[in-house]
């Protein structure tokens, strides 16, 4: 196949390439006509183990974002490594189309998972701890809290008007306080002006049920 073959048949006929480039083209394009089997089954296995051992590291470590990244790495080490092992057993697949998984394109996949692991956590690790922060916070349970338990805590078991005028506006706001009170059942009134609590904890009313 000469070089005008080449160019067109990668769609390159709007580029102008040096001469030293073609060599790459021709490269390309037998890689395009190449077909066989890959038997992965071993490449898969290295990259299961190399990810059950993260799962462990993140474990020991209490690392949420080795964790949530070991689950995608796995993936880009096989489809890294498989360019790798066709270039490297490049003749012998031309004649008996296929591959064998070897000791080095384990170790190549590991170290593409180990590097990515890192580049991973360095670049988007804390990002993504702030984002699980945020979320975390928005979808807070908001926990039982009113001023007015605080107040009513604060009142003494048997109280008058004066008691509850400091937490209000005005006069007519603290009576309004304690009609309501009296008809939820936390308080009783014992005497002109004065009420006695019932209830001890204001979150066991119905008020906060």
């Amino acid at each position: 196949m000469n070089n005008k073959c080449c160019v067109q048949l990668l769609g390159f006929t709007s580029i102008r390439l040096a001469p030293e480039d073609m060599d790459v083209v021709k490269m390309c394009v037998e890689l395009s006509e190449l077909a066989g089997r890959i038997d992965c089954e071993p490449l898969v296995r290295a990259a299961w183990e190399w990810c059950d051992n993260q799962t462990d590291l993140a474990k020991l470590d209490n690392d949420d974002c080795r964790e949530y990244f070991r689950k995608r790495i796995p993936l880009y080490m096989i489809r890294y490594t498989l360019p790798r092992m066709v270039c490297m057993q490049y003749e012998d697949f031309k004649k008996t189309g296929k591959l064998v998984v070897t000791e080095e394109d384990k170790e190549f996949a590991r170290l593409i998972g180990d590097w990515l692991m890192f580049a991973s956590i360095r670049q988007w690790g804390n990002r993504l701890l702030s984002t699980w922060e945020t979320k975390a916070e928005e979808n807070k349970v908001r926990e039982k809290s009113s001023p007015f338990a605080d107040r009513y805590a604060s009142l003494p078991e048997v109280f008058c008007l004066e008691h509850l005028t400091p937490f209000y506006s005005n006069k007519r706001s603290a009576q309004t306080a304690v009609c309501t009170m009296v008809k939820k059942g936390i308080v009783e009134k014992v005497g002109k002006n004065t009420w006695k609590k019932i209830v001890s904890n204001i979150y066991d009313s119905s008020i906060f049920k």
